[in-house]
């Protein structure tokens, strides 16, 4: 089956934006395939279902070090804040 690309070029596009906005990460493009079912490349995957005039699922997947580095970025202000209130407040 072919894909048109004007329907996956934006979550592609998305995708990496995010992960660049949160993380600082400069995200390349890899390998892009149609599965008939998901099937993550690798250690960490989002699966985001999609309904409505198309229907399936998109499969973002990703290396456990880069999904480490997300969690990092977006939970960076709460460990500065828990670490403040274990040390006293200081």
């Amino acid at each position: 089956m072919k894909i048109n690309a004007k329907f996956v070029n934006p979550f592609i596009d998305a995708g990496m934006n995010v992960v660049k906005q949160i993380a600082g990460i400069d995200v390349r493009r890899g390998h892009l395939s149609y599965k008939g079912q998901p099937e993550p490349s690798y250690g960490v995957s989002i699966i985001i279902g999609v309904y409505g005039y198309l229907k399936g699922q998109v499969v973002y997947s990703m290396k456990t070090e880069v999904a480490d580095k997300l969690v990092d970025k977006m939970t960076e202000d709460e460990r500065t804040k828990l670490i403040a209130l274990l040390e006293g407040g200081k």
